[in-house]
């Protein structure tokens, strides 16, 4: 089991998602902390509700932190070796995970100690 930060879910209900060997657990504190991750400004277009007319909505700024999201578990199996970056020396699933996650949320998610496995350039 380890724990993962900075993975916006958008969940707001508790979840479990199987992704490969793993199962992602999204417990109702993790949902909570979506609110304490930091956000840029942004403008939204939507439609208002009574009619079909464009509606522009500003996000405003949210300085946040670095907040507990969702907590990997797996079962007796070998995650060591990256499929994503097999020359890579350390790679396991597990960082494949994380740079899947990173990748579609467009923010950098990390296990619990606020580092990633740093690639190192394969020998040539």
């Amino acid at each position: 089991m380890k724990k993962i930060f900075n993975f916006d879910h958008g969940l707001t209900a508790p979840t479990e998602l199987k992704v490969g060997p793993f199962t992602v657990k999204i417990f109702d504190y993790h949902c909570s902390n979506l609110k304490k991750l930091h956000r840029k400004s942004s403008l939204n277009k939507t439609f208002d509700n009574n009619s079909i007319e464009r509606v522009i909505v500003r996000n405003d700024k949210v300085s946040g932190g670095f907040v507990e999201t969702a907590i990997v578990h797996w079962d007796k199996y070998d995650i060591s070796g990256s499929i994503l970056f097999p020359e890579t020396p350390n790679g396991s699933k597990f960082y494949d995970l994380l740079v899947m996650l990173s990748f579609l949320t467009g923010r950098r998610v990390y296990q619990g100690n606020r580092s990633m496995l740093t690639f190192q350039k394969p020998p040539s």
